[in-house]
């Protein structure tokens, strides 16, 4: 795997800091798969959203890389919508994983890097919150599997649990998409 630049680094800092913010306002975001999930998209992206909101799993992702790709260039940057919809509108996991196939953004689990997306099935996507393990000697025997993910899949989100748990609740392995694409 190669380094990462400086650039991708302040990226995927600043999804971090997006992802922290949102975790201490749970109770402002609340879940809904309506078209007010994508609400989001007419404000500036340098600044919060109008708090309460609504958000489902892939208008939570898209919104995390959105504010990261603004901290970052501080212009819209559209190879960095994750649906390839240049940011006109919020897909779901079955555009963000059909977008990261056509434009060979899949890695695998051991390559993924904290802030890149698990898409599960198409119907599901989280974040990776930390980078999976590469010791089978770790704290879980399932290679990778102890890595901590988070999403705004339910009404109690954004919320982390072990990529382990998530494959046991979704019932499949998910693909990872690199959520960094220099442009």
């Amino acid at each position: 795997m190669s380094a990462i630049t400086k650039d991708e680094a302040r990226f995927r800092e600043a999804m971090m800091a997006e992802h922290a913010w949102a975790e201490q306002h749970e109770a402002a975001i609340h879940y809904s798969q309506s078209a007010s999930r994508d609400n989001w998209l007419g404000g500036k992206p340098r600044e919060h959203v109008k708090l309460p909101t609504d958000m489902d799993c892939s208008s939570y992702a898209t919104y995390l890389i959105s504010r990261a790709m603004w901290e970052v260039y501080g212009h819209e940057v559209s190879a960095l919508d994750p649906s390839g919809y240049n940011w006109n509108a919020v897909g779901n996991s079955t555009s963000i994983a059909a977008h990261a196939k056509k434009l060979h953004r899949v890695v695998p689990l051991l390559e993924a890097r904290k802030g890149d997306l698990a898409v599960g099935s198409g119907k599901h996507v989280s974040i990776l919150v930390q980078r999976p393990s590469k010791d089978p000697k770790g704290p879980d025997k399932h290679l990778g599997t102890d890595a901590l993910v988070s999403s705004h899949g339910n009404e109690g989100g954004p919320a982390g649990i072990t990529l382990k748990s998530e494959v046991a609740y979704e019932g499949v392995m998910p693909i990872f998409v690199r959520a960094w694409v220099k442009p």
